[in-house]
């Protein structure tokens, strides 16, 4: 359970930085640098509504 939660925060925190250094390292166009962080935007989204969801259920 504690690896799985470890796995979802690293997936979900690494789109942000992730988009940071690729644009810095390679000069990225920036629609290919809009799209990275799109997805770490989205699964940011995402974790919070599943630990919303896991919250109101079980209250």
């Amino acid at each position: 359970m504690v690896l799985d939660v470890l796995l979802l925060g690293l997936l979900v925190t690494s789109g942000g930085p992730l988009g940071t250094w690729l644009g810095m390292r390679y000069g990225l166009s920036r629609r290919v640098l809009g799209r990275v962080l799109a997805f770490g935007a989205g699964a940011l989204i995402a974790a919070v509504s599943i630990e919303l969801a896991f919250e109101s259920a079980g209250s």
